[in-house]
């Protein structure tokens, strides 16, 4: 029997759950199901605090562990609970920690959020033990040929590709957008990539420069987790600079691991009453523009932590004879008629997001275009699996990443293991209406 074969983009959490469900259908259901991730460097790189940015390894993950690449544990293949078990014995994220001795460990220190180098471990071991396959390569285009998709990539500089996907899942953030200023020539202009792959380097530099350059800040352009992050991070390494962040939202918003949010990740019958507006502002303020409490906190705790909220316009050498030398980064304020003098500062961050739509530029011209035009409507008339209606052209392109009008979880970490059963269930369904599951030993099929 041919093989269903998913092309997955990027090897982070959304992608661990997706193979782990695969290998569960497969094991327990016999689906001819294959998973094949494309992967720029290795999988959960992203969360691992080494070269690839994004972050120092050491932050604790938003969510709670137990919201792991199988959560919530729903039903939604037959065989009530058959699937549910067989995720939470083989990927949870309980049943990592004791394959390797920590489960104990941690339910004594109070079931701590793992830090991000432990997830990515985690995402790591989940991938390898599904049985999928990954290419290390960053793909460039995506091609549907002969009734089906094919990924070229770059493998360590040679164009290579494969053929005969019968769907494409899109995962990961993008890439930052282009940070202001980043034309200027100054070293010290960094992104929400950038800056953690440079962390060192810059703490070392704000602490050369503290007494020479008293009256320029160290600037965070954006009110999101990204920004508190980085913020953060300074603190902890012992900047002493003011560090002034622009957002903007009128403050931080704070998110605590609270029942009556939490729930509606959960609640697609409310879900669905809600207007586009309230559920892109459900989005945006618990998903996107929110940061952890024990960030706000930490935040909270240093003196030299200033937020001001306006819009930033750009960033601009003092002395075009300098390029080295101090910015300024303008701003509009929100208050009506109110002038913002430009802020002087010996760093700046940009880190207002990443580009959710990077992925475009791989598809045809027309796609592109569409995209390019229509993004909000595309989003909006997105598919149950998460596939967006780009027509016959390109079916089965799932992105559960823009999934914010659909369902309440599948955007973030909140919900993997529904996020997943969202994207393979039409792809299974024929099959588990057909096949009997594989009898445990010493029992009749």
């Amino acid at each position: 029997m041919t093989p269903i074969r998913l092309a997955i983009v990027g090897g982070g959490p959304k992608a661990a759950a997706l193979c782990a469900k695969i290998a569960c259908l497969r094991d327990l259901f016999r689906v001819p199901i294959e998973a094949t991730v494309f992967e720029r460097s290795t999988p959960g790189a992203h969360w691992s605090g080494g070269e690839s940015g994004y972050t120092d390894g050491v932050q604790c993950l938003c969510t709670p562990a137990e919201r792991d690449l199988g959560f919530p544990y729903s039903d939604a293949f037959g065989e009530p609970g058959k699937i549910a078990e067989r995720m939470l014995a083989e990927y949870s994220w309980a049943a990592y920690l004791i394959r390797n001795g920590e489960y104990a460990r941690w339910v004594g220190a109070g079931r701590h959020r793992p830090s991000h180098e432990a997830f990515a471990a985690y995402i790591a071991d989940a991938i390898a033990r599904s049985g999928a396959v990954v290419e290390i390569g960053e793909v460039f285009k995506l091609r549907r040929q002969d009734g089906a998709w094919t990924v070229f990539y770059d493998r360590d500089g040679d164009e290579e590709d494969l053929a005969g996907f019968d769907g494409v899942v899109i995962t990961g953030s993008g890439p930052p957008r282009p940070a202001m200023g980043q034309d200027l020539g100054n070293r010290w202009v960094f992104n929400g990539q950038t800056f953690w792959t440079n962390r060192y380097g810059i703490r070392d530099h704000l602490a050369r420069i503290d007494d020479d350059a008293s009256d320029e800040d160290v600037v965070i352009i954006g009110a999101g987790g990204t920004a508190a992050a980085i913020a953060g991070w300074l603190v902890r390494a012992g900047v002493t600079k003011p560090i002034r962040i622009i957002g903007s939202q009128p403050t931080l918003y704070g998110r605590i691991d609270s029942a009556f949010e939490n729930r509606m990740f959960e609640n697609l019958e409310v879900w669905e009453t809600l207007s586009p507006e309230k559920r892109k502002e459900f989005s945006d303020r618990l998903t996107r523009g929110a940061v952890w409490q024990t960030v706000i906190d930490d935040l909270g705790r240093a003196e030299n932590v200033v937020y001001t909220p306006g819009e930033a316009k750009g960033v601009k050498l003092y002395d075009l004879a300098e390029p080295e030398g101090p910015l300024m980064v303008e701003y509009n304020a929100f208050a009506p008629g109110a002038s913002a003098p430009p802020i002087f500062a010996s760093v700046v961050i940009d880190a207002r997001g990443f580009d959710g739509w990077w992925f475009r530029e791989w598809l045809i011209p027309s796609l592109r275009d569409r995209i390019a035009k229509d993004s909000e409507t595309l989003e909006k008339e997105m598919s149950e699996d998460l596939s967006l209606p780009l027509g016959g052209t390109a079916p089965n392109f799932h992105v559960p990443g823009k999934s914010w009008f659909k369902h309440p979880g599948h955007a973030s970490l909140m919900t993997l293991g529904d996020m997943a059963d969202a994207i393979l269930l039409p792809y299974v369904l024929p099959h588990l209406n057909t096949a009997a599951p594989i009898a445990k030993s010493g029992t009749k099929p």
